[in-house]
């Protein structure tokens, strides 16, 4: 149902208060908190290994986009709701509000859901053509890899605000998922086909480097130094959480 209630409220010619479901209000903080501080957290320890090691490395800058856009998706959406929560749905924005937090919610999530298929596409071909990665994955094509698919992913944000389906459903201020017009379903298909193609290929990237990192272990078992070690496994740890949490 839609959201797009008149400002302010009235119910028999009078205003109507505002009540704080505080059960679902602290859920939203917490929420606000945990993204925002993790997303803060893994974007300065990345940042600072890159600069420590004074060199452009692939993976990492992915990984800073990934938190990047799940901090900005925290910052402009999950904060929008939470003051909805908090304050009611006209002192949280009303109509324009909720638009908005439509438009931004569609867009951090796909660019996040992007950076994470091509930070999986980027440590498959790592692993897979290692003597071709360099040229494959410079610095020059895969930050303009990241810019080409945060652009696709504003392109296809600004659809409902074009007329082509609608943000301000639901409590999240969603786009109409039973937009019953053309161009609304073709949308909601769209998305849908575009989300699972994505998890496809992530799972896809995913095992076959774990497969092929197992691969190399069988057949080339060489002692590696401690410090070596501990970074991979500390990166590792990094980007399966990144992957995870988004």
């Amino acid at each position: 149902m839609p959201t797009n209630i008149t400002c302010p409220e009235m119910k028999n010619g009078k205003p109507v208060v505002h009540v704080v479901n505080y059960t679902h209000a602290s859920t939203a903080l917490l929420f606000l908190f945990w993204i925002s501080i993790s997303s803060l957290f893994a974007i300065f320890w990345i940042s600072r290994t890159m600069f420590k090691q004074k060199q452009f490395s692939q993976p990492r800058f992915l990984a800073i986009a990934v938190c990047s856009c799940d901090f900005l998706y925290a910052a402009l959406c999950v904060s929008m709701q939470t003051a909805n929560y908090f304050l009611g749905y006209c002192d949280s924005g009303g109509y324009h509000g909720c638009i908005f937090r439509g438009f931004s919610q569609t867009l951090f999530m796909m660019a996040s859901r992007l950076m994470v298929m091509l930070m999986a596409v980027d440590r498959f071909i790592a692993l897979r053509f290692p003597f071709k990665y360099q040229y494959l994955m410079t610095k020059e094509r895969v930050i303009g890899a990241v810019a080409g698919l945060v652009f696709y992913a504003m392109l296809i944000s600004c659809l409902p605000l074009m007329g082509v389906n609608s943000y301000g459903f639901q409590s999240w201020c969603d786009f109409h998922w039973n937009d019953r017009t053309i161009g609304g379903r073709f949308f909601v298909l769209f998305f849908v086909f575009e989300g699972f193609s994505c998890m496809i290929i992530i799972l896809f990237c995913n095992i076959s480097t774990i497969y092929e990192l197992l691969s190399m272990k069988r057949v080339h078992p060489v002692d590696r130094s401690a410090k070596t070690d501990k970074e991979n496994i500390k990166f590792i740890v990094t980007m399966t959480a990144i992957s995870l949490y988004t």
